[in-house]
């Protein structure tokens, strides 16, 4: 149920894009000043966590036809004291790079698949030694569009597969041109992740608001 609502969410605010005509390439620069990351057991394990953090990112979308186009993300977050224990200290880095292509180059839905890798260490002052590696991959399918000269919206929502954890990842966004070529935007994207033992959920939350050049 929780997906379809996501679902409605990305083709309601899509609506308003359908007069959109032609894609642009973008590179983004941004801030992440609230990601909360978190694991909820399903049966008495003896460990849960939930921490809050903030960091960094850069991520661009380059057309390499009117309708195909090739994507990249990097990010960085550092999270801080775990708000229960008071213990753990972490670095979660992230890569994306892929693909996908718009279904017309004058409409704004999009399909995309992008292979992710995930890379959780301690913190320079972090208490024990961890660094895990994840790999996997995401699909998703979304609208990204303007509403008159200046304000641009999009959404997508998608499934995420990462060793041994895989669920449904969603986003909504809003940008504005201060010019042709510089514009702002804000994020969030929303990531739910489920053991597949059914140990538990892992969620990532993450609100980004950036610089973004396009051309």
């Amino acid at each position: 149920m929780r997906t379809l609502a996501n679902l409605g969410v990305v083709l309601a605010l899509a609506a308003p894009c359908s007069a959109f005509a032609g894609h642009q390439s973008n590179l983004d620069g941004y801030y992440i000043p609230q990601s909360e990351f978190s694991f909820e057991p399903e049966t008495a394990l003896p460990f849960d966590f939930d921490e809050n953090g903030d960091g960094y990112g850069i991520k661009a979308q380059f057309q390499v036809s009117s309708v195909f186009f090739i994507h990249g993300e990097y990010q960085a977050i550092d999270y801080g004291e775990d708000d229960d224990t008071g213990v753990l200290k972490d670095d979660l880095n992230t890569y994306r790079i892929g693909g996908g292509f718009f279904f017309s180059d004058s409409q704004p839905f999009f399909v995309k698949g992008e292979y992710i890798g995930v890379d959780l260490g301690d913190s320079d002052d972090g208490d024990e030694e961890i660094d895990e590696d994840y790999n996997g991959y995401g699909v998703h399918i979304g609208a990204l569009g303007h509403v008159g000269d200046a304000l641009n919206l999009t959404a997508s929502i998608g499934y995420v597969d990462l060793d041994g954890t895989a669920g449904i990842e969603f986003l909504v966004g809003v940008g504005f041109q201060l010019t042709p070529l510089i514009g702002v935007f804000a994020d969030y994207r929303n990531t739910d992740l489920e053991l597949d033992d059914g140990g538990g959920d892992f969620k990532l939350t993450d609100v980004r608001t950036g610089v973004r050049f396009v051309f």
